[in-house]
């Protein structure tokens, strides 16, 4: 019966290691867009044409989908994150089950730890 609880509790470090690492990424993404965004906002604010409203609004509306999307996945992203965790505390001594999936959710951890550790 140990044997089952293994191979299930190292699927889900797999399928929840692979979620930080997508996580982070997207995360890593979207805050690069939105300093891109906002720069360009304040570049478009210095031009002040008249004509540029609209354009500032459609600027102003970007930025404001992207930071809903940064707070839809950092909740989702500290999950997994907290999960991996659990599941590593959880799974600690047995590491020759799989030692690069060990390997690969500890790095994966690493890349997320900037992200989660954020306001």
């Amino acid at each position: 019966m140990a044997q089952a609880s293994n191979i299930a509790e190292l699927k889900q470090l797999r399928i929840q290691s692979g979620a930080v690492k997508r996580l982070a990424k997207e995360v890593e993404y979207y805050l690069k867009e939105l300093k891109a965004l906002n720069l360009e906002l304040e570049q478009m604010k210095n031009e002040e044409k008249k004509e540029n409203q609209s354009d500032l609004k459609q600027q102003r509306q970007a930025i404001e989908e992207t930071e809903a999307v940064l707070a839809d996945i950092r909740p989702r992203l500290v999950k997994s994150y907290e999960e991996v965790k659990s599941l590593l505390e959880g799974l600690k001594g047995r590491e020759e089950l799989d030692p690069e999936l060990f390997k690969d959710a500890k790095a994966n951890l690493q890349l997320a730890d900037v992200y989660v550790k954020q306001d």
